[in-house]
Formats: C-alpha cells, structure tokens, sequence
C-alpha cells in the first residue's frame, strides 16, 4: 500500500518566509504543493505569514486567486482565522473524513489536522475552502 503524498511534509520545520524544500511557511507550503502535486504555479506573496500585517494579506490572495467550494475535495486551499479576515492557509485531504495540512509555528513545523482540532486547538472559528481558478471543473 503506497503511503499518501503528504507524509513527505508533515516534520518539516517553520520558518516564516520559507518556501521549501527543507522549511515552509503556510504560504510557502501550499505553492509548492501546489506546483509539485498539482502543476499550478502559484504567486508569491512576499511577507505573507499570521505575524505580519493587520491587513491580513491572506484574504487578499484568496478572494483574487480562488474561488469559493462548499464540497472540498482533495487539494482546495483551507483559509483560517480565529476572526472574519483569514490569516492562516493549508491544504484540504480527503483522508478519515478530512484533514487538512499546513505549516504552522506554535505547533513547530508542517503538521496534519481534523477539522475539530482545528477549531478546537487553533480556534480556527473561520475555516472557509477554495478551488484555485485554473481548477479544471467536474
């Protein structure tokens, strides 16, 4: 039985700013699965990490890049907050019902969640799933 695509992440260290392949941020983590999984070359978005800006430029790249998903399916970008503006990204996986990877700094590197843990650990009381524009459709 092949192993998911995933577990090669989930240990890597935090680092804010960082783009692979040893060390990811959140952002960092979702482009470069995202180009390496997925063929999709994302933007960058310099400084984009939870610590940076009250603007939260999170919201911004998802509401120009994404397009909203009520039924995710593996691969939609998770945006997460605790408020209304998301500040927190990771990627949606279809495993035991759903979880949902990202790199995050409190928990020290790339890690895997449930959507409970996420509200209940993170209190992520916002958690929202996007399908990238260039998704082919079903």
């Amino acid at each position: 039985m092949r192993t998911h695509w995933a577990i090669d992440y989930v240990g890597k260290p935090y680092k804010p700013g960082a783009r692979g392949p040893d060390s990811f941020d959140c952002w960092g983590l979702v482009r470069d699965i995202y180009e390496k999984r997925f063929g999709i070359a994302l933007p960058e978005w310099i400084g984009l990490t939870p610590h940076n800006t009250p603007e939260f430029p999170v919201t911004r790249a998802i509401v120009e890049e994404w397009r909203p998903e009520l039924n995710p399916f593996e691969g939609c970008v998770v945006a997460m907050s605790q408020t209304v503006a998301f500040h927190h990204v990771g990627i949606y996986l279809e495993q035991n019902g759903g979880k949902v990877i990202h790199a995050w700094s409190p928990s020290g590197g790339v890690v895997v969640n449930t959507l409970r843990e996420l509200k209940i650990a993170f209190s992520f009381r916002n958690i929202k799933y996007y399908r990238h524009r260039s998704w082919p459709t079903s």
